[in-house]
């Protein structure tokens, strides 16, 4: 009988941004490289909001550093409250908008989405400045591939 392994053992997860308050100032993860993982999935959780607007996107790019790097097509997320189920939100031009208090949002991105033509194999999230305003969040990568025997290790954020 083989032994079932813990979902631990299944992932590799690195915090992309620290929670804080990021009045005035963007956030970008470091690029993560896709090889060995199914998908990589971006949680990003906001505390106090004071009124600040921030467009979050995904680019792939080429390498580590960010070579050739372009929009990644992002066709939904998922958003809800601290304690809500979580509901499927369209995304229109690739982009979206962080601008509530205590939501959670869910972002995956699938290997299968990247460019694989042009060897496209690292993603980034960003996340635009919310403005002059007190506004806070925090997010968590997750690489995930249930099939690997040993989970391979993220990039290191920069």
């Amino acid at each position: 009988m083989s032994k079932m392994r813990r979902f631990v053992e299944e992932i590799q997860f690195k915090s992309a941004a620290v929670p804080k308050n990021w009045t005035g100032a963007a956030s970008t993860s470091g690029y993560l490289q896709m090889k060995g993982f199914q998908s990589i999935v971006f949680v990003i959780t906001t505390g106090a909001w004071a009124a600040g607007t921030a467009a979050v996107t995904v680019k792939e790019a080429l390498t580590s550093g960010g070579g050739t790097a372009q929009s990644l097509d992002l066709d939904v997320y998922w958003l809800g409250g601290l304690a809500d189920v979580m509901v499927e939100t369209a995304v229109v031009s690739d982009t979206f908008n962080l601008s509530a208090a205590n939501k959670r949002i869910v972002i995956q991105v699938n290997a299968s989405q990247l460019d694989s033509a042009d060897d496209y194999d690292f993603v980034q999230l960003l996340i635009a400045s919310p403005g002059a305003n007190a506004d806070f969040y925090s997010v968590v990568a997750f690489g995930y591939n249930p099939a690997l025997k040993t989970t391979p290790d993220l990039m290191q954020l920069l």
